[in-house]
């Protein structure tokens, strides 16, 4: 959100996937923006917290989906941590 950074690719969503969930739940702005391809077709819903809350209310295994999403996200950061732990940890040894 911030003009000082630069854009990164993060991620590619499938059909039924979302994204934002986390911002949802701590009722905070999203730390990124999607965009899509010029070809792509791309039907969006938009929920803000009060719809949210409605609808985890009225049904909720949707809060399982949500739940769900956020621990896939942090095993995938995880895993993507390890992965720079270990080159860094490479690069000290070239560098000794």
């Amino acid at each position: 959100k911030s003009k000082n950074i630069s854009e990164h690719f993060l991620k590619t969503y499938q059909p039924g996937d979302f994204f934002g969930e986390l911002a949802l739940i701590s009722n905070k702005e999203r730390s990124a923006t999607a965009i899509t391809g010029k070809e792509d077709l791309v039907k969006i819903g938009i929920l803000d917290y009060k719809i949210f809350l409605k609808i985890a209310e009225r049904n909720p295994s949707f809060l399982y989906t949500v739940l769900h999403s956020i621990l896939c996200r942090v095993s995938e950061v995880e895993k993507e941590i390890e992965i720079v732990l270990k080159e860094v940890e490479e690069l000290k040894q070239l560098s000794s």
